[in-house]
Parts: structure tokens; C-alpha cells; sequence
């Protein structure tokens, strides 16, 4: 196949019906810490803290560690109710988001792009939309996705403390056009990228007992589901529940898939993404 032909078969796959998957690897190549890099984070700071049986439970998956599995098979058995849990998202939250922010310092200050805003012009959105399901925490998508003027539907509308509504996220999106007569004006959606994180994100947080969205730094319990035993429970709490879900449905909706950085290493997603797949949807990788 020559380099006409490629480009070919690409044009005809970033159509309708396309669905993007991303994962890790697209936050690492952009400066993000790898799972490696994590596990030394959490190993140096869980050492800091005081609190014996926390101490002891960690000990236990650092001993996996030790014996070279991933921090995602190290994690694959703890419990939800462990007490080390709260630190490992703690810590992990303040990390990658330290490592965002010196990656968008050096987007603002145009020593770098993201790769996304490279991809965006070429998909085609959809009924003014396309889909984008990412196991990431950052929120290197829905940057991307502002600079090239696109909006973005999170399901929480609003900035600063933004409730989780999905119906009223999508419908903030709402705008209108003049018709070619100008006398009338037409309504129709932004342009924009449905974003799906069924792992949570770094501005999502608990407050008074319901998920807000915040894109302030502050210092509040963050939602955000590590690999383990949480991801099954705390999976079909809200606001994890209906991202799930909405993942889904596009997955089982899509035409063919755009698949980012994405190691094929989450289960629950995958019960859907393969079985697709294996049904004879394209898929570029």
C-alpha cells in the first residue's frame, strides 16, 4: 500500500461514527508520569506518613513492586475500604496535576502543542459533536479541545463549582446561527467533544456529599477511582456511573474506533471496546 492509498483509507475512517479512545500513553508523551513514575511517588511519600496500618497495608503492595509488576497489578487486589486508598489518590492527584500544570505552562507559552489539538480538525464531528472516551485523570483533552475552539461537555456545567447535570452540561452548548436569509436565526450545538472519564478526573471533587467540578486547585476530597477492587464499587456511584455508561453506549454506537495511547488494560471498558471490535469495526491504532 502506497502513501496515497494510506491517506485514503484514513480520510475514510475519520467519519461519522468515529470514537476516539485515549489513554496514558498520549499524557506521557506530553510530559504526564508514567505508572513507574507514580509507583516511585507514592512509595516516597506513603513512607512519610504516620499511621501504622497504613504503613502495613502499603508494605504489602510494595512487596509487588518489588517483585516488578505494575502499580496496576499491585493494586488489582486492595480493597476499597483499605486505608491506604485515600493516600494513594491523594498523592497521585497532587502529582499528575503538578506535572499538567508545567505541561500547560509550556502550551501557554507556545513551547509545545498537544497532540490532540493536532488531531481535532481532521475528525469529523457528528451532529456538531464527536466522542471521546479516556481513562486519563488530566484534562489535557478538554484543553486541547478549547484551543482549537471547540467546546466541551464534561456532564458538570460550569467551572467553579459545577454540579454534575449531564442534561443541563449538554444543553449549555446550545447556540444559534443567522439562516442565509438573516432574518431567522437557526439552533444548533457548538461544535464540541462529549468527553467520558470513567476513572474520574483531577477537578472532580466530593463536597457536602455530591460531585462538583472545579478547575481551581483547591484541596477537597478528589473523585477519582484507582486500579483495584474500588474501580467495581465506586464504579457505579455517581458521577462514575453515567460516564461509564455513556462510554459504553458510544462505543456500542460507534462506526470505528481511533484508539490513543490506550494499552487495553481496563476490563470493564473493554467488556464493550473488544467486543465491537472483534465484530469487524475499523479501528486505527
Amino acid at each position: 500500500m502506497d502513501l496515497g492509498e494510506i491517506k485514503k483509507k484514513l480520510q475514510e475512517h475519520f467519519t461519522d461514527g468515529l470514537v476516539t479512545v485515549v489513554g496514558s500513553g498520549l499524557s506521557v508523551a506530553c510530559g504526564l508520569p508514567s505508572m513507574q513514575e507514580l509507583a516511585e511517588e507514592l512509595r516516597k511519600q506513603i513512607a512519610l506518613i504516620e499511621d501504622d496500618d497504613v504503613k502495613e497495608e502499603w508494605g504489602q503492595i510494595e512487596e509487588k513492586l518489588l517483585s516488578l509488576v505494575t502499580l496496576e497489578e499491585a493494586l488489582r487486589d486492595v480493597a476499597v475500604d483499605n486505608p491506604v486508598i485515600p493516600h494513594i489518590v491523594k498523592i497521585t492527584g497532587d502529582f499528575v496535576s503538578t506535572r499538567e500544570r508545567e505541561v500547560f505552562g509550556r502550551v501557554y507559552n507556545g513551547k509545545m502543542r498537544l497532540p490532540f489539538s493536532a488531531v481535532l480538525p481532521f475528525l469529523s464531528f457528528s451532529s456538531d459533536r464527536i466522542n471521546v472516551v479516556t481513562t486519563n485523570y488530566d484534562r489535557l483533552i478538554e484543553v486541547a479541545a478549547e484551543i482549537n475552539g471547540f467546546g466541551v461537555d464534561t456532564l458538570f456545567p460550569g467551572q467553579y463549582y459545577g454540579r454534575f447535570n449531564p442534561e443541563l452540561s449538554r444543553d449549555a452548548l446550545w447556540t444559534g446561527k443567522r439562516t442565509r436569509k438573516g432574518n431567522d436565526i437557526k439552533r444548533c450545538f457548538k461544535k464540541h467533544v462529549a468527553i467520558c472519564k470513567p476513572h474520574g478526573s483531577l477537578d472532580w471533587f466530593q463536597h457536602n456529599g455530591e460531585p462538583v467540578r472545579c478547575t481551581l486547585p483547591v484541596d477537597g476530597e478528589r473523585l477519582m477511582i484507582t486500579p483495584g477492587q474500588s474501580k467495581y464499587r465506586m464504579g457505579y456511584e455517581k458521577p462514575f456511573d453515567r460516564h461509564r455508561d455513556e462510554a459504553n453506549r458510544a462505543i456500542d454506537n460507534a462506526a470505528r474506533f481511533l484508539i490513543i495511547g490506550y494499552g487495553f488494560n481496563d476490563d470493564q471498558l473493554e467488556t464493550h471496546l473488544k467486543h465491537e471490535i472483534r465484530k469487524g469495526k475499523p479501528c486505527v491504532m
